[in-house]
């Protein structure tokens, strides 16, 4: 019988899933498939064959893809990232259907129209690996490529994965358009330094040589408890204390849910500002979104007394806004209002809101809170509208640049908007902060500094009532170790916008990086309490100031809380197996210890 002859060829394989495609269909079969036959159709097959790919098979939710160029695989899999951003800008977060793709450039076996062999398997395995709407790639792919794509790239180590006999080597894709690929040499070194000096800290601890809170500058005043509760719930503040939940979008259209949502967020902002009001922040308050709320339950989670909700309705030229103010301890509404105006009065009816709730509880303005309260940002809605887009998309790196494109056009319109001024502040803050914390950036540190300060002095300039330049500038003077401009600046952030949650997790880093542990608690425990329902960077925080006051027990509630699962996170988790050392549970110790080193 004649030997059967394997045919065999270099390839760049790109592996696709959905991420959380069963939580998808089990939210809603029928929509979920036809959201995602309909990216196929209209966007991902193009795409694929736009860059000369072929789709080898469809398996569920995910997808397998040969290319005979590995850059043609990059770009393609970049444009479908970045276009699938796009298109999910509309779309309601937990509806949204995300990719994550792995790249890799091997030998595969050709059998019919199929492929198999080990480079197909590792480029399924580093689709696992990859982040949510993120691409993670091989080394072969990344020394192919070289400097063709402008794309960033962040080593991730060398990975040992599923059924793959060699540890393979990762990169993480940065996918914003202006990544300067050169830091990537720059970084390698700093990273691996980094990594290494940390590594030896938690083997020492591990094997007792060494107590790692010797590091720290000593605060030896007694421990206070934990954020006050009672009977399971959370204590009344001595202010008036609310929630604004998010406004109901009843115009039979989620693109409006951006200008929906900008409104409730402008009334937590503005009356943020007003020293005898407590405001919960906007990030627990939209943890209600687009669910059937009971007010009573709502004010007990969250530890306030009244809760403002209403609804939206936009078509074309005119809003029409429902609002009301309810105590929530004695189930009455307190006020009510339903207003049908013109666009171009949307500031007005935000004015009347504030300046009723203010009435109705009686709250005695301060000298200048009456003009914090009143006045628009702007004169230009369409400006307004596009500050409200750039300000929904800055939540991370894949989405800044959408941002500031949005931010730069809203001052394009008005010139004077000082609100865009001081979001593009932040948004410039939080390109250099990755600079310092992941050696990755947009644009090179020094221009981006520059930039940051003559924005952040532009919106002072305009408002002297926004908080949120000062706030930019205190997280600048932090990334630079200038702990004493960071507080001055975190302190008039905290005078101009007292219930702002962010600002005091800021002062709190401040205060515990000049050995002011004790203080930089009770602002981080002030923190979460504006925040009930804080992100987990908040339980992150919090466990490493413990960690400094040698509360470990406390500490390893709030780091494990934490759930931060991405290693290039994770690397600052250290405090974790250092915690479990030194409050002598070795085995935990050794556990996390272990994870880190993997």
């Amino acid at each position: 019988m004649p030997e059967t002859r394997v045919h065999r060829k270099l390839a760049a394989i790109l592996a696709a899933d959905v991420v959380g495609y069963s939580r998808l269909m089990g939210i809603d079969e029928s929509g979920t498939l036809a959201q995602l036959m309909a990216h196929r159709k209209e966007f991902i097959d193009p795409k694929i064959a736009a860059h000369n790919g072929r789709i080898v098979k469809l398996m569920g939710d995910g997808a397998l893809v040969e290319f005979s160029s590995v850059v043609e695989a990059m770009e393609c899999a970049v444009a479908i990232q970045r276009g699938m951003c796009e298109r999910n800008a509309e779309i309601l977060k937990d509806r949204q259907i995300v990719f994550r793709v792995g790249i890799n450039l091997g030998d595969i076996i050709i059998e019919g129209n199929d492929i198999y062999g080990d480079g197909v398997n590792v480029a399924a395995r580093l689709e696992s690996l990859a982040d949510p709407g993120g691409i993670c790639i091989s080394d072969t792919v990344r020394n192919a490529v070289g400097n063709k794509v402008a794309v960033g790239y962040e080593s991730m180590g060398k990975q040992q994965v599923k059924n793959i006999a060699e540890p393979v080597h990762a990169y993480r894709v940065l996918l914003d358009s202006e990544a300067k690929q050169s830091k990537e040499t720059l970084g390698r070194g700093k990273t691996r330094r980094r990594l290494v000096t940390v590594i030896a800290l938690v083997l020492l601890i591990a094997t007792g040589s060494i107590a790692l809170w010797q590091l720290y500058p000593r605060d030896r005043t007694p421990l206070p408890a934990n954020i006050t509760t009672k009977d399971g719930s959370l204590e009344l503040p001595d202010d008036p204390s609310l929630v604004v939940l998010p406004f109901k979008n009843l115009s039979n259209d989620t693109k409006q849910d951006f200008f929906v949502d900008g409104l409730a967020e402008d009334l937590i902002t503005d009356l943020a500002k007003l020293a005898g009001l407590f405001v919960i922040s906007r990030n627990s308050a939209f943890t209600y979104k687009d669910q059937v709320v009971n007010i009573k339950q709502v004010a007990e989670e969250l530890g306030v007394r009244y809760v403002i909700e209403g609804s939206v309705r936009r078509a074309e030229n005119r809003i029409r806004v429902n609002a009301q103010l309810i105590d929530a301890l004695y189930d009455r509404h307190l006020w009510a209002e339903r207003y049908d105006r013109v666009l171009d009065d949307v500031f007005a009816v935000q004015d009347d809101v504030k300046q009723k709730i203010v009435a109705a509880l009686a709250i005695k303005l301060k000298s200048g809170e009456q003009k914090q309260l009143i006045g628009k940002p702007t004169d230009n809605v369409q400006a307004y509208e596009y500050f409200l887009r750039g300000w929904r998309n800055m939540s991370g790196r894949l989405t800044i640049v959408r941002a500031q494109g949005a931010l730069k056009r809203a001052i394009e319109l008005d010139p004077n908007f000082a609100k865009a001024y001081a979001a593009l502040a932040m948004t410039y803050a939080m390109d250099y902060r990755g600079s310092i914390l992941y050696d990755h950036w947009i644009r090179p540190p020094a221009t981006v500094r520059t930039q940051v300060h003559a924005l952040a002095e532009k919106a002072s300039a305009l408002d002297p009532t926004l908080a949120l330049p000062e706030l930019v500038f205190a997280q600048i003077r932090l990334s630079n170790r200038e702990y004493d401009k960071a507080l001055e600046h975190v302190s008039k952030a905290v005078a101009l916008e007292p219930s702002n949650s962010e600002i005091y997790a800021t002062r709190a880093l401040i205060l515990t990086a000049t050995g002011r542990h004790q203080d930089a608690l009770a602002a981080m425990q002030q923190a979460i309490r504006l925040d009930p329902k804080p992100p987990n960077d908040y339980h992150n925080k919090l466990g490493r100031i413990y960690f400094a006051l040698r509360d470990y027990e406390r500490a390893i509630e709030s780091l494990q809380r934490s759930q931060q699962h991405r290693r290039s996170e994770y690397f600052f988790n250290f405090y974790l197996p250092a915690s479990y050392a030194l409050s002598g549970q070795k085995v935990e110790a050794k556990t996390t210890t272990n994870y880190l080193l993997s």
